[in-house]
């Protein structure tokens, strides 16, 4: 095996070991080991030195007399590249400009026995260390307590390496600081990948990683970063990692049993809680609030629709953190199509106060966006137990509709587009869909650019302002559209129920 001298700074066994000299990175495959008396001999230097090897003196040296510099001399004829010192000399620029001009680099050791034990070790890759190394990882998995946060921090302590882990799509779940944003990248490349594997990052190290195998959908993966390449610790840890993933896997699969245990419990109530709201018993109500949910108040419910694949159970906490993270306590219960939550007010809430609090969800959503297609709908503020339903039930109808409407970002507020918008939750029908296509076809040969016009005016409660902006157009550009939108269908846009009616049109019709 071989190491280069980047890797040896880097390994955290060799504790003690620094550059005193040289600027080069050679790679080194074997050890050899003098004493300072020794070392004056240019035979013993020749029979314990060459190419590919550490030349490591075992006795405290002066590094800055004479004899030194014939040492370093007598080293860089044999072939040697690279000697080990004890030594705790501050740098010193005559032996930086000899070490330099040999092609040698000069380590600083502390304890120069344990350093050429170890180096030989690790050097030879003995079966030794493989056993070594799968024996601290097993004691770990042992010692560690029931959370895989535990299990990371110790296999750190023993290891001296950071553990991350990462999701199915290599997106990591802890220790996310320690990557860059291309190492980060770099790291998913492991989605679709099966087996144990190694990732190059531009950072110049490498991410070993191994599946963890947890029982879920889509299983994540236990990782170890690496700064520096290096093949001898690169087998250690993998084999580290092959039994820290079983101990990995063991505790995700209980966590998960716990969560998915919990998730049943929460929708249940959430069912029950809607079923009989009108009617709920004492004891319905008293277990949802040993669940924390407070019933009294004024209710604003949310539906989070999952686009895709989604693990809803594992993902929920993402929901919960992303609308906690823009000042929204709210509580979230997963359903077979995403997630339910609402937020509870003391007071009826103002007008600007509920706008406030749908555009801090609209934040969240942005929050999820880079892992997560989401469609969101905010209901209207009701009051009592009652009201969890009542708003849960808009915001239901408000994401369905949010799903065809990628202009406002597959987010729509109930409030702010007026009640009679949800009426497309039950004009979907036969016989409605058709008279709508054939109400706006006047609009259909300006290639789709009308029709987008009047809906996005409509959007913005008939503001040319508003749409010019939405559009990207001038506020004259917007005016001149209208006024042929009206020509071509003989409707007058002021209004209020023919609005109304081109609005669910538009809307049944829109892609």
């Amino acid at each position: 095996m071989s190491a280069s001298v980047s890797a040896l700074l880097n390994n955290p066994i060799f504790v003690g070991l620094y550059r005193l000299a040289g600027e080069g990175d050679p790679v080194v495959t074997t050890v050899g080991a003098l004493t300072g008396e020794s070392a004056q001999s240019a035979e013993a230097v020749s029979g314990a030195a060459g190419a590919g090897s550490v030349l490591v003196i075992l006795d405290r040296i002066d590094v800055g007399e004479w004899r030194f510099d014939a040492l370093l001399r007598r080293t860089a004829a044999t072939g040697c590249r690279v000697l080990a010192v004890h030594s705790t000399a501050a740098e010193d620029a005559n032996l930086s400009l000899l070490a330099d001009r040999l092609g040698l680099v000069v380590l600083g050791v502390s304890d120069p026995w344990q350093f050429s034990v170890d180096l030989r070790d690790l050097l030879s890759n003995s079966r030794a260390v493989m056993a070594d190394a799968v024996l601290r990882a097993t004691h770990a998995g042992q010692r560690a307590g029931g959370s895989v946060e535990n299990l990371l921090s110790l296999l750190l302590n023993t290891f001296q390496r950071s553990f991350i882990l990462l999701d199915a799509s290599g997106r990591p779940l802890t220790g996310a600081d320690l990557l860059s944003d291309a190492d980060r990248a770099a790291a998913g490349m492991l989605s679709g990948r099966g087996a144990p594997t190694t990732v190059e990052l531009d950072s110049g190290g490498v991410l070993i990683a191994c599946p963890v195998m947890s029982g879920a959908a889509r299983e994540p993966w236990l990782a170890v970063l690496l700064p520096v390449r290096q093949s001898v610790e690169e087998a250690s840890l993998s084999v580290v990692l092959d039994v820290a993933s079983l101990a990995a896997g063991h505790r995700l699969a209980v966590a998960r049993m716990v969560d998915e245990r919990e998730a049943r419990r929460r929708s249940a109530l959430l069912g029950e809680l809607i079923d009989t709201s009108a009617d709920a018993t004492p004891g319905l109500l008293r277990r949802a609030l040993d669940a924390g949910w407070a019933l009294d108040g004024w209710h604003i419910g949310i539906k989070v629709l999952a686009v895709g694949e989604v693990d809803l159970v594992a993902r929920r906490s993402e929901v919960a953190d992303a609308l906690a993270a823009e000042g929204i306590g709210a509580n979230v219960v997963e359903q077979a199509d995403g997630w339910a939550a609402w937020t509870t007010l003391p007071g009826e809430p103002r007008p600007e106060s509920i706008t406030r609090i749908a555009e801090s969800i609209r934040a969240a959503q942005a929050r999820l966006e880079p892992t997560m297609e989401t469609w969101v709908g905010v209901g209207r503020a009701h009051d009592g137990p009652a009201g969890i339903g009542a708003s849960l039930s808009e915001a239901g109808d408000a994401a369905r509709l949010a799903g065809s409407r990628s202009q406002t970002g597959r987010f729509l507020h109930v409030d702010r587009l007026g009640l009679a918008q949800l009426l497309l939750a039950w004009t979907r029908t036969d016989t409605f869909q058709p008279a709508a296509a054939a109400l706006l076809a006047p609009l259909r040969d300006s290639n789709g650019e009308l029709l987008e016009t009047l809906s996005t005016y409509l959007d913005e409660e008939s503001s040319l302002a508003h749409t010019a902006t939405r559009m990207g157009l001038h506020r004259n550009t917007v005016s001149s559209r209208i006024d042929r939108i009206q020509r071509l269908l003989s409707v007058d846009l002021a209004d209020p129920e023919t609005r109304l009616a081109l609005h669910l049109a538009c809307r049944t019709i829109a892609p």
